[in-house]
């Protein structure tokens, strides 16, 4: 449960900027050449008994990079 929250937390978060660069530093409304990622290609979302990255902001910041990101 808790971790199809977060799921979707991460997904309404990058809703009227899905798709990204591969850095996920630059964010477009449409896939393209330059934008042929979508917000959660290579992005691993799960539940650990304690914080892993208590820094990591990628729930509340849609320019955060996620642990393992460019």
């Amino acid at each position: 449960m808790v971790t199809l929250g977060a799921q979707r937390v991460y997904a309404d978060l990058h809703e009227k900027e899905p798709y990204h660069d591969g850095s996920f530093g630059h964010w477009s409304e449409t896939a393209s050449e330059a934008t042929p990622y979508r917000y959660d290609d290579g992005v691993s979302i799960y539940v650990a008994p304690f914080d892993l990255n208590p820094d990591e902001n990628f729930l509340t910041d849609e320019r955060a990079v996620p642990s393992g990101g460019s």
